[in-house]
């Protein structure tokens, strides 16, 4: 597949943080405060047509792990 990362632009919430394949300056303390809602909401816009996707995932906190690797199955 054609792919050119100058197409490529990522938001953390509503703070951009790549444009045109880049780096931008942005807002530290937006970003986080956009890493710490509930839902949290990363778009990776790829630039290479009309078709878009989802992905749902979870965080495996160390906490989580702790407790599931505390037993055998």
């Amino acid at each position: 597949a054609a792919f050119d990362q100058r197409d490529v632009g990522i938001s953390i919430g509503d703070v951009d943080v790549c444009e045109g394949g880049a780096a931008l300056p942005f807002d530290e303390a937006e970003a986080k405060a956009g890493l710490s809602c509930d839902p949290v909401l990363i778009r990776i816009r790829l630039g290479g047509g009309p078709y878009g996707d989802a992905v749902l995932t979870c965080d495996l906190t160390e906490e989580y792990v702790r407790i599931n690797g505390s037993y055998r199955s």
